[in-house]
């Protein structure tokens, strides 16, 4: 179901459809959020990838869509209600992000939380993904779902997931168990 800065757009319609895939009596699992790159001076926002010389930012796609932001803050840019069908993605990504400005701006690394301000997009976008899909779901089945902040590090590191809510939900979205704390106490 994922799209750039790692929003859900495929919607309810992709939901949909990955609903129609679960087996009888079988379980669901999904996990969300977007990525944030380390490279190896440290930084964040910035990525050493294999086989390309220069450092680029990571997320892209993020880092764009707060770019944008500033120039709307700035009176240079606007945010449009009726995204260009063409890069559609990115005009949502800069829509969804732009109430999360001043939080970003305010923080102590713009870089660290620029992806947490996402994930929080994202989690409004799942809900409401899961709640209006929910006749879609066969009867009967959980649902796990984890949403957290992939961190793609330096070549010589391994990348890893910084897993921030991890909820097991029924069929009719309802939560019978949040296990985060339980995660994060191993």
């Amino acid at each position: 179901m994922g799209g750039l800065s790692g929003f859900p757009f495929a919607g309810v319609t992709g939901f949909g459809a990955y609903c129609s895939h679960i087996p009888d009596g079988g379980q669901s699992l999904i996990v969300y959020g977007p990525h944030v790159g380390i490279d190896a001076k440290g930084n964040f926002g910035m990525v050493d990838r294999r086989g390309i010389s220069a450092t680029s930012t990571c997320c892209g796609s993020a880092v764009g869509a707060l770019g944008h932001a500033r120039a709307v803050q700035e009176g240079t840019a606007q945010v449009t209600d009726s995204p260009d069908f063409f890069d559609s993605q990115q005009r949502w990504v800069e829509k969804l992000l732009f109430p999360h400005l001043k939080r970003i701006q305010d923080s102590n690394n713009e870089h660290v939380e620029l992806p947490n301000a996402l994930l929080d997009c994202q989690k409004e976008f799942m809900n409401q993904i899961l709640k209006k899909g929910e006749s879609n779901i066969p009867h009967g089945t959980p649902i796990a779902i984890i949403g957290g902040i992939q961190v793609n590090t330096p070549l010589e590191m391994e990348d890893y997931f910084c897993t921030k809510s991890f909820q097991i939900l029924n069929s009719r979205n309802e939560v019978l168990e949040d296990l985060i704390d339980d995660f994060n106490s191993y």
